[in-house]
């Protein structure tokens, strides 16, 4: 809301889900000998164009 509203200029989005469960995943083929060597972007920096996507996340509309 404070991006849409003009008080910031830009936000971050991190889900929870994302950096809980994928971290653990990650661990898991580490420790099982997979190499964990890709890029999982769990975060996301957003601005005014964009910040209806995450409002409407955190509204739970």
């Amino acid at each position: 809301q404070e991006v849409l509203n003009g008080y910031v200029n830009a936000a971050q989005w991190q889900d929870p889900q994302a950096t809980s469960y994928v971290a653990l995943s990650l661990a898991n083929m580490a420790a099982s000998g997979i190499p964990p060597g890709f890029n999982v972007i769990t975060g996301a920096l957003y601005e005014k164009d964009t910040a209806g996507v995450y409002d409407k996340i955190l509204s739970g509309k």
